[in-house]
């Protein structure tokens, strides 16, 4: 580089990670490239800060990360000639009080009060709810800075009947109260008890939506 060229070394630098299909990690031991900005992705920071958050102030419950769902998609006994191994849902959180798991969670950085809700998140979070049984929950956490979010229930029913058989619960992460509850010294309690919030609900619901075919939110 010279004094001509000094000013594009920030875009060279990017563009060099970019063609290593390199990047920042955010894991423990491993050093990204030095950059003058930020490059990494923005989903798996979401997941990480929510994931820390409840870890440090859910008290008297465990958080257990990407915990896998052993058992529940098999192949049967002498139906899989390839003798291959059925995948193992992994939900982000799976939030447990003792061996009760009390609710599984993902983080979705996609604002879902502005945008639509895309089929392949809430078919993910339905296997996560069908796991629980009848009536079975699971809660996306997506982040907002709408001032009036209200909490959206879907549904999902037994298309021969119509009974519901489990919920999707979107759940807000007001960023802004996050942020103060983070940076501005609050107590415990406070702390505390926004993390139960997001980790298994407490405060009003609303917006109950049945999974039909062509229901206009969802992608």
């Amino acid at each position: 580089m010279t004094r001509q060229t000094a000013a594009y070394r920030p875009s060279i630098q990017i563009i060099e990670i970019l063609l290593a299909a390199q990047g920042l990690s955010l894991d423990d031991g491993q050093q990204g490239p030095t950059l003058p900005g930020f490059l990494f992705n923005m989903n798996r920071f979401f997941q990480a800060l929510l994931s820390r958050f409840l870890r440090e102030n859910l008290a008297g419950y465990s958080v257990l990360d990407e915990y896998r769902l052993r058992g529940m998609i098999s192949y049967l006994p002498g139906r899989n000639p390839r003798n291959r191994q059925a995948p193992d849902p992994r939900p982000d959180y799976v939030i447990m009080r003792g061996q009760e798991v009390v609710s599984i969670l993902d983080a979705k950085y996609r604002d879902l009060w502005e945008n639509s809700l895309p089929r392949e998140m809430l078919y993910q979070l339905a296997i996560y709810a069908l796991s629980r049984g009848p009536s079975g929950e699971s809660a996306i956490l997506y982040p907002t800075i709408a001032p009036e979010v209200e909490e959206a229930w879907i549904e999902v029913r037994d298309p021969a009947t119509g009974g519901g058989m489990s919920r999707v619960v979107l759940r807000r992460v007001n960023l802004y109260k996050l942020s103060d509850i983070i940076s501005d010294g609050r107590t415990r309690q406070e702390r505390g008890a926004y993390a139960q919030q997001l980790a298994v609900g407490g405060g009003p619901r609303f917006c109950a939506v049945g999974l039909r075919a062509g229901e206009k939110d969802i992608e």
